[in-house]
């Protein structure tokens, strides 16, 4: 247990020095979603959000 407590400290004091980087990695995935979204017409559904959503949540 302390060797895991020893690695997510390290952790955080990385993520803590590379604001921008921890910014861009949790912006990014919800901007391909949204942008490839509108995008992309899906046939089987009428929305790709609402297809794609649902598919996070569950």
């Amino acid at each position: 247990m302390n060797g895991t407590i020893t690695y997510m400290k390290r952790d955080f004091v990385k993520w803590g020095r590379g604001k921008v980087a921890v910014i861009s990695a949790l912006i990014m995935p919800a901007a391909w979603l949204v942008f490839v979204g509108l995008a992309l017409p899906v046939k089987f559904t009428g929305n790709y959000l609402d297809f794609m959503c649902r598919g996070f949540l569950s």
